[in-house]
């Protein structure tokens, strides 16, 4: 009967275990995707911080309960305001041969509403939509669901080729300064606009260069900062303001934005794309017109 006692004992006992630890793993997935910031920077197997993961902009309390007004932008323009684009006097005057002088016909002449890819800096300034990082410990490979495209950077320090065609998302290459991955972009297309402010933007000229620095310095939070170097456009580099990005353990990315051919958009609005005296398109660099211009304008 004794035997029998303590047999009933540990069996209850054991079951009030197994209970616990059944509540503790119905539990479990919240608290997995939303780690505390305390925890450590996961890093692979030679010490590097591990990016790899879903990134939601912004800093999100609770990633499975999004609210719908939630800022994406991923920094505070009160605390942190983002300087404006500093344009060289023929840019400037090309702006405005643009008639982009107003917010709404400027919405009208960004590039992507033809389906045109929104470039390398999109996945990171101007979008809301979630990125994705997949790593190793000689590449680095980046998902959006904007555009639903991806971007190469191999992050062994390697230089960028001798010979490379111009591509939406550039030419990519990375290296390690301290925990920071610094990435090197060059070879851009002119047709991808630099996103500023917000889903807006500016012409990049054939020259234009990227300066992208990625850290985590916690398990939680991603902070991506670019500089925007283009000797044609610009009289100074642009910086953009940190921004902050939340980890979304366990979440993948969705087919959120695929643009079709919009092939009708010009005789849907055909005033609202300009062109250049040369005949070409108003929106992007024109070396015929950079000639043209800066001559008139940069005195």
């Amino acid at each position: 009967m004794k035997n029998r006692y303590i047999l009933t004992v540990v069996i209850l006992a054991a079951a009030s275990c197994t209970i616990l630890a059944v509540a503790r793993a119905q539990k479990a997935p919240s608290a997995q995707n939303s780690p505390k910031k305390s925890e450590p920077t996961p890093r692979l197997p030679d010490g590097r911080p591990d990016f790899s993961g879903v990134w939601y902009p912004g800093v999100i309390k609770d990633i499975d309960h999004i609210p719908p007004n939630e800022n994406h932008r991923g920094y505070d323009p009160k605390v942190t305001p983002q300087e404006k684009p500093s344009f060289q006097p023929w840019a400037a005057a090309k702006i405005k041969l643009m008639g982009a002088t107003s917010g709404d016909h400027l919405e009208l002449l960004v590039p992507n509403l033809e389906c045109m890819p929104r470039g390398a800096l999109s996945y990171f300034i101007g979008s809301g939509y979630a990125i994705q990082f997949v790593q190793n410990a000689h590449e680095l490979a980046l998902l959006t669901e904007s555009d639903t495209t991806w971007r190469y950077i191999p992050t062994d320090g390697r230089p960028h080729p001798k010979y490379m065609d111009p591509q939406w998302n550039g030419n990519s290459v990375g290296h390690w300064e301290g925990d920071t991955l610094v990435v090197d972009t060059v070879s851009l297309d002119t047709r991808a606009w630099i996103g500023y402010p917000d889903y807006l933007g500016w012409f990049p000229s054939d020259e234009v260069h990227y300066t992208e620095r990625l850290s985590r310095p916690d398990a939680n939070t991603f902070i991506y900062q670019a500089t925007v170097e283009d000797p044609k456009v610009l009289t100074k580099p642009w910086v953009s303001v940190p921004r902050t990005f939340t980890w979304a353990r366990g979440k993948t990315i969705n087919e959120r934005y695929n643009c079709t051919n919009m092939s009708d958009y010009q005789q849907l609005s055909p005033d609202k794309k300009p062109l250049t005296a040369e005949g070409n398109d108003e929106r992007f660099f024109d070396a015929q017109e950079y000639a043209r211009l800066r001559k008139q304008y940069n005195k």
